[in-house]
């Protein structure tokens, strides 16, 4: 899985795989869309990560990248 945050390489959180968004939206099959990042409260601990690491979110959007024959991932 790629990130890119626009400010270099930044170390990932120490976080299980299974609480990040991308994570839910390749299981679920379903698109997120977080309108107001700085009020949902679904993702505490990667909240707090970006608010420290000073990645600035608005809001957020994933979704699925599948094909009629497998799942390839996420985009965000």
């Amino acid at each position: 899985e790629w990130h890119a945050w626009g400010k270099g390489a930044l170390p990932l959180p120490d976080e299980r795989i299974e609480e990040w968004p991308v994570w839910q939206v390749y299981n679920r099959q379903e698109p997120l869309h977080i309108v107001d990042w700085s009020r949902d409260e679904r993702f505490p601990h990667l909240k707090q990560w970006a608010e420290m690491a000073g990645v600035a979110l608005d809001s957020v959007i994933c979704v699925p990248l599948t094909t009629l024959h497998r799942r390839l991932g996420t985009f965000s």
